[in-house]
């Protein structure tokens, strides 16, 4: 069974890819500080989601 920190930190990283998508990095970094993630993880966070949305605007 997973920890309380870990269900905290797996629900930040989620939620940090979705804000970054909609309200921006800044905003998703915020929230991803607050939820107590190293920063490598969240620099990692907001480079994948980067990808996807690039990714995503030149398949359409």
């Amino acid at each position: 069974m997973k920890s309380r920190t870990d269900l905290i930190r797996e629900a930040a990283v989620r939620n940090g890819i979705q804000m970054a998508r909609t309200k921006g990095c800044l905003a998703a970094t915020g929230m991803m500080m607050k939820a107590g993630l190293p920063y490598t993880t969240i620099i990692r966070v907001l480079f994948s989601s980067n990808k996807r949305l690039e990714d995503s605007e030149t398949s359409e």
